[in-house]
């Protein structure tokens, strides 16, 4: 909701043609349960699970796109290949835009599968132009040395005078899975009845437990784009 009033707040106070504008949405958030996505349009977020090669590494998650050519694969209309090279390609079927009577709701995914050193990447489509699954695979596989930086880098390299869209890339590196939840910790942190304990007492130990759930995962995040295309 505030993302879309935010974008409503720009189509009122900006040039008319701004009224017109709109975007793609991608979201991750790590938990401690886990992790939840929510997406709309075409940019994607993708959950790797790195292993020696990429032939091993293993995409566990990757979003649906919103997209013209999406849906006529399902229907049977277009093959996979023929998407590819297909003038509607860049049609996006769900979009923010501003000024909606009715607001589109995002797709949402919730997972608990994640273990210590899995990559999220948070993507334009740009960033898609020129690489596939199995691309993909192989740079976040073990034989490409380095973390979330280098990873960026290497994607950034790659793509480099041949793609001709905008693109830019969130990458983020699970680097520890601390294994208390955050049931766990209520338990620890379990106040007794309130006729025992304070108010002020009760409210330090919710502190307590807030703090230790926003500390469940730790990951390191790197942005990587670059400037528009001519």
């Amino acid at each position: 909701e505030a993302a879309f009033e935010a974008l409503d707040s720009k189509g009122d106070n900006e040039k008319p043609q701004s009224k017109k504008m709109g975007t793609t949405m991608t979201c991750l958030k790590l938990h401690a349960d886990g992790y939840t996505v929510a997406h709309m349009g075409d940019s994607r977020v993708y959950h790797f699970r790195p292993a020696e090669t990429g032939e091993e590494t293993k995409i566990v998650f990757v979003t649906h796109d919103h997209s013209l050519v999406n849906d006529l694969i399902a229907i049977g209309e277009l093959t996979e290949e023929e998407a590819k090279y297909s003038k509607q390609k860049n049609v996006i079927t769900r979009a923010m835009q501003p000024q909606m009577e009715r607001r589109p709701s995002p797709d949402i995914y919730t997972s608990a599968d994640v273990k210590p050193d899995d990559y999220f990447m948070l993507c334009s489509d740009g960033m898609l132009e020129q690489l596939d699954n199995n691309n993909l695979c192989f740079h976040f596989s073990h034989k490409m040395e380095g973390g979330a930086k280098e990873k960026a880098n290497n994607l950034l390299d790659a793509i480099k005078d041949v793609t001709q869209d905008n693109h830019s890339a969130i990458i983020v590196h699970v680097l520890e899975i601390i294994e208390n939840t955050q049931a766990e910790l209520q338990q620890e942190y379990r106040p007794g009845p309130v006729d025992e304990v304070s108010e002020e007492m009760q409210e330090e130990v919710k502190s307590e437990v807030d703090k230790e759930t926003e500390m469940n995962i730790q990951a390191e995040e790197v942005k990587a784009s670059l400037p528009d295309f001519p």
